[in-house]
């Protein structure tokens, strides 16, 4: 797969010297502008022009860098899997989208061990990503295969799903899956390692998606009213109230990660799978039906 890069300042959409915003992108922006200067929201996308990337199958990860959109956070490749997701043109929608734990070439060979994990360049989160006791939002386009499928052309083991969205915490008991699927049973989750086996203290569904098929995901944690929601393509899946625990009160200034959660002594739930896009606010806005309909536009697009 041939290398690409990126073609401008790596900023947000409304700003990029690169490229014009699209409508739905403009919309969505109206959201994200607020969060540029202090980093505190994400916006990640694979379209080759918008992206500062060596992101092919073959490339050294010496060289993978992504992006966010809004902050202008550059992820890398973690240096202790020294692997990268690749960007592969998606059979269903024709786009380009990153293809998680399995298949590539030399040197970048993925599979369930090395699954391609990134993150933030800096190290850590000292912009405050997960600031603790705001509530959040995040929205995602994803595609999970069945165990043992081959999609895309890429052949996957008995291991897909994982963690999508995650943070590096300080100890196992501080890492947190803000958007993830049970790599054993393929359900929806969203915890923090505090709280995951507490009754009402975190989300979790009962649908396996791992169907191989595309799938709009929108999960909002409510800090005030206690309450987890998620939707899946457009559909309120299901909510947990009574909470009281706050997944970025545990998550604290954990650094972020795409396609793994884990602690500073290793990795857990690393993603198999493919990502089109993932957008992540502070406080539970996408609860609004407006909002939350002018993001699933923006991924619609995606």
């Amino acid at each position: 797969m041939a290398t690409t890069y990126f073609r401008g300042p790596g900023k947000a959409p409304a700003s990029a010297a690169n490229v014009s915003p699209s409508a739905a992108e403009a919309a969505a922006w109206q959201l994200f502008s607020a969060h540029t200067a202090d980093q505190s929201a994400l916006w990640f996308d694979v379209p080759s022009s918008r992206l500062y990337q060596r992101l092919g199958a073959a490339d050294a990860a010496s060289g993978a860098k992504l992006v966010d959109r809004c902050g202008s956070r550059v992820f890398v490749a973690h240096p202790t899997r020294n692997r990268h997701p690749f960007i592969i043109n998606d059979n269903v929608t024709g786009r380009p989208v990153l293809c998680f734990g399995a298949g590539g070439a030399a040197p970048n060979d993925l599979n369930n061990t090395f699954s391609g994990v990134l993150h933030d360049a800096l190290g850590d989160n000292a912009a405050g990503l997960f600031a603790p006791d705001t509530g959040w939002s995040l929205a995602a386009k994803v595609r999970v295969p069945a165990n043992g499928a081959t999609v895309n052309g890429v052949a996957f083991s008995t291991n897909t799903g994982g963690c999508v969205l995650g943070s590096m915490g300080a100890t196992t008991a501080d890492a947190s899956s803000f958007l993830e699927f049970d790599q054993s049973n393929g359900r929806t989750r969203a915890y923090n390692q505090r709280s995951v086996g507490t009754t009402n203290q975190f989300y979790g569904d009962s649908t396996d998606r791992r169907d191989g098929l595309w799938h709009d995901y929108v999960i909002t944690y409510d800090d005030v009213a206690g309450i987890y929601r998620c939707w899946t393509d457009g559909a309120l899946a299901g909510t947990v109230t009574g909470c009281t625990t706050d997944i970025p009160s545990a998550a604290g200034s954990d650094q972020p990660m795409l396609g793994a959660t884990t602690d500073t002594g290793g990795y857990a739930a690393r993603f198999g799978g493919f990502l089109a896009c993932l957008y992540w606010l502070p406080g539970p806005v996408l609860n609004g039906d407006d909002d939350r309909a002018t993001t699933r536009a923006l991924m619609a697009t995606r």
